[in-house]
């Protein structure tokens, strides 16, 4: 049995419920193609996020978790860097006396990457690394993030990207030829079996409320269907720093009967709203990759998308359709026709095409053989 040990951000749980999501899903499904996988999740968020200090083991999912918690937040990036590396160093040592080592270690963003790197130096396992970092598709990274990057991206075996888009940038910006294997979608959760008739017309959003969402220019636009169409509603799942700017922009075009800022949202949540939408809608200014769309794709809702990286690695004429960022015309003009023809989408035809190719098991197979390939690698020296 192959023994994989992932180093993660965080474990999801019942008040962060997106915290180290990502990283558990995959080791969820690796678990579930017979790996045995010990989950290491180091969380150094700030004070504010209150949960259990210090080291915690607990067994859930079929998986040894560690976690170690460090209110380390935004003290300067050098020492951060230092206590964090010390910190992991003491929970991987904890984990290896209590399940052993592992055959290859797996971590996931380019920060806790470079931790990582840094204080398992001294060990001889394979490292590999999946970037999701949207720091990295910017036109100007800060250089102490580009060399954390650099110095991670040197010590690992692999570099796997979420996206394609990605993969172009870590090879222009870093000349890394990584491997694309994409985010997986909760298919138990998101069913696109359960859709549910309904009246009117159901536009939907989920995203965090930061300005690079571009939410302003969806509901801007939504104003503009408003003024013909009364049997049309916006519902927009997330929290953020742009809620109170949002909030302002629905009072000021009287669209508190119509447009609902629902907060930060479960899952179970989104896609119970999204068994009731319509069109998926969400003009972001740049996506590593874009689970929010994929989630809705899964479910059979048509998307509204921009060309901004992610998107355009599965949306299409098929499933939805593809805008340039930062254009509130286009954005207008694109709502309005799928109000009137997205009944044209085949919605279980959309749904098993996103769920063939993001589900847990494709994707775990696609990890598993890019370990399968490491190792033999690795025998071979």
């Amino acid at each position: 049995m192959m023994k994989i040990m992932i180093i993660s951000r965080g474990v999801p749980d019942s008040k962060y419920k997106l915290n180290g999501i990502f990283e558990y899903d995959q080791a969820k499904a690796l678990v579930k193609k017979g790996c045995d996988v010990i989950y290491l999740a180091l969380d150094t968020r700030s004070l504010r996020r209150w949960r259990r200090w210090g080291f915690v083991h607990k067994i859930e999912d079929g998986m040894n978790i560690f976690m170690v918690n460090v209110p380390l937040g935004n003290i300067p990036h050098i020492v951060k860097n230092r206590m964090a590396s010390f910190a992991l160093k003491k929970l991987y040592d904890r984990a290896v006396k209590k399940c052993g080592e592992s055959d290859l270690i797996h971590s996931h963003f380019f920060d806790i990457s470079y931790i990582t790197a840094k204080a398992l130096k001294n060990e001889k396992i394979p490292l590999v690394i999946t970037e999701h970092s949207s720091v990295l598709i910017k036109e100007n990274i800060p250089i102490h993030l580009f060399n954390m990057a650099k110095y991670a991206y040197i010590k690992a075996r692999l570099i796997i990207t979420v996206s394609s888009s990605l993969q172009r940038i870590l090879y222009e910006k870093f000349n890394i030829d990584a491997v694309h294997v994409p985010n997986i979608v909760d298919l138990d959760i998101f069913d696109g079996s359960k859709w549910e008739e309904h009246k009117g017309f159901n536009f939907i959003s989920v995203a965090n409320l930061k300005k690079n969402k571009r939410l302003d220019l969806v509901i801007a636009s939504f104003s503009q269907l408003r003024k013909e169409y009364n049997d049309i509603s916006l519902m927009i799942c997330g929290e953020g720093k742009e809620r109170r700017n949002l909030k302002v922009l629905i009072e000021r075009h009287d669209l508190k009967n119509d447009v609902i800022l629902k907060g930060l949202c479960s899952r179970e949540e989104i896609a119970k709203l999204l068994c009731m939408a319509d069109c998926f809608v969400l003009p972001s200014q740049g996506e590593t990759f874009g689970v929010a769309y994929i989630e809705s794709l899964s479910m059979g809702v048509p998307v509204i998308a921009t060309r901004c990286g992610g998107p355009e690695d599965f949306v299409n004429n098929d499933n939805g359709i593809l805008i340039e960022i930062d254009n509130q015309k286009t954005l207008t003009k694109e709502m309005l026709n799928m109000y009137k023809n997205a009944n044209k989408y085949k919605r279980d035809e959309v749904a098993k095409a996103i769920r063939d190719k993001f589900s847990p098991e494709e994707v775990a197979n696609h990890l598993i053989k890019h370990y399968h390939l490491i190792l033999d690698k690795e025998r071979e020296v």
